[in-house]
C-alpha cells in the first residue's frame, strides 16, 4: 500500500476597528482594507498546485541548539514508514509553543534548500507563543516548489533562539518527489 499526501492550506487575517466619531464610516474602510484570506486546498500528484509527500513531527529543541534535517535522503519517513525524498519543497510550517523565546527555521550555511530563505543562515521565524492555545507561527508557502539537490542542497535547519529554555515545536513540510 503506498501513501497518498494532500494538504490544506489557508491564512485568515482580518482587522477589526470601530471610531467613536463616525463608526459606519471607519468600518466599511477597515473591511475593505483589513480582511484578505487565503485558502487551497493542494492534491495528490507531482505537478504545481500538488504534492505527494508531507511530514509533520513534534520536537524539542534544547536551549541554543540547531536541528538539521535532510529532506532529500530518506530518513524522514512517511505514514507508512518509507523513506521521503522531496525533489522539490513546497511548504514548511513552525509551530512554537515556547512562551520565552522565539525559533528560527533557515537555510544552513552549507548545503541548504536554496530558494526558500535570503541565503546561508537566512530563515523564517517563529516568534514565542503567548501560551498554549496561541503558539507562535513560521509558515512558508511556495506552488511552483522550490528544488531540492541531493547532498548539495537539501538541508533545513530549526534554531531555538532561547539560550535558557528548550523549545516544544512541531515541524512540517510539503513537497513533490518529482
Amino acid at each position: 500500500m503506498a501513501s497518498i499526501a494532500s494538504a490544506d492550506i489557508g491564512v485568515n487575517f482580518r482587522i477589526h476597528e470601530t471610531s467613536t466619531i463616525d463608526p459606519t464610516r471607519l468600518r466599511a474602510v477597515r473591511n475593505v482594507l483589513g480582511n484578505t484570506g487565503f485558502a487551497k486546498k493542494l492534491k495528490n500528484g507531482t505537478s504545481n498546485g500538488q504534492i505527494d509527500k508531507g511530514y509533520m513531527i513534534p520536537i524539542t529543541i534544547g536551549a541554543s541548539a540547531t536541528l538539521s534535517y535532510d529532506v532529500n535522503a530518506g530518513g524522514l519517513v512517511d505514514a507508512e514508514g518509507t523513506g521521503i525524498s522531496l525533489a522539490e519543497l513546497v511548504g514548511m510550517i513552525l509551530i512554537n509553543f515556547n512562551t520565552a523565546g522565539s525559533v528560527t527555521m533557515r537555510q544552513p550555511a552549507a548545503n541548504g534548500v536554496a530558494g526558500v530563505f535570503n541565503g546561508a543562515n537566512a530563515g523564517l521565524i517563529a516568534p514565542a507563543a503567548l501560551g498554549p492555545t496561541d503558539p507562535g507561527i513560521g509558515l512558508w508557502y511556495g506552488p511552483a516548489g522550490v528544488a531540492v539537490v541531493a547532498a548539495t542542497g537539501d538541508l533545513v535547519e530549526l534554531v531555538n533562539n532561547d539560550a535558557s529554555n528548550g523549545s516544544s515545536v512541531y515541524w512540517g513540510f510539503i513537497g513533490r518527489s518529482a
